[in-house]
């Protein structure tokens, strides 16, 4: 009975532990890929929420606003906004050359804020406002240019990374697909070979009897 009984519990054992351990894997790997692609998700978001930020303060200055607005909680507002975009870019900062384009967005960002308190200081005399805000804008877009070039570095390699989980995933479920496929046949083929030999045994002992 031993013969028969060992075969098929070494083929229930390897198929669960084929199917566990894969499972556990592609835990394991989801898990890991999941908060690499969160280290560049955060930064992509948090550019384009500065972008956002920065651009909306612009808008505060066209001619029809600009006398409306509370400057100073609308600057501090700006300003701590701002800090924690800037924070969140730099905890995610992965390549060398994001903290150098953090430092100039942080100096582009400053010079920003000292041509507004310019741009503040002409806003009831419209010719040289409309001038102000033109250098404004060519600060806003500069400092655009330089978000989007870590939007587009932590783009490119969030594009990587998920390319590359997908190729590991197809292999690892190829290889637990063709394992647990060969496992039963497996079995089964030792199932037969143990089968044969247990009748070659009975039928030598029924010649021997005879």
């Amino acid at each position: 009975w031993r013969q028969v009984f060992l075969p098929v519990v070494l083929v229930g054992v390897a198929w669960l532990t084929v199917s566990g351990v894969t499972t556990f894997y592609l835990q394991w790997l989801e898990s890991s890929y999941q908060r690499l692609l969160d280290e560049h998700l955060l930064p992509i978001q948090a550019a384009t929420q500065l972008q956002r930020a920065l651009w909306e303060l612009h808008a505060d200055t066209a001619s029809r606003r600009i006398s409306r607005v509370d400057w100073p909680t609308r600057i501090q507002g700006f300003q701590e906004e701002v800090a924690k975009h800037l924070q969140v870019l730099r905890e995610g900062a992965t390549f060398p050359q994001e903290l150098q384009t953090i430092e100039e967005i942080e100096r582009e960002i400053a010079q920003y804020e000292q041509k507004l308190q310019a741009t503040l200081e002409v806003r009831h005399r419209f010719e040289e406002l409309a001038i102000a805000r033109d250098d404004l804008y060519e600060k806003g877009a500069t400092v655009t240019s330089h978000l989007k070039s870590i939007q587009l570095l932590n783009r490119q390699a969030f594009e990587r990374l998920s390319s590359r989980r997908a190729g590991i995933h197809r292999l690892v479920f190829w290889a637990r697909g063709l394992t647990i496929t060969l496992v039963p046949i497996l079995g089964i083929a030792f199932g037969w070979w143990t089968a044969r030999r247990l009748q070659q045994r009975v039928t030598q002992i029924q010649v021997t009897l005879h």
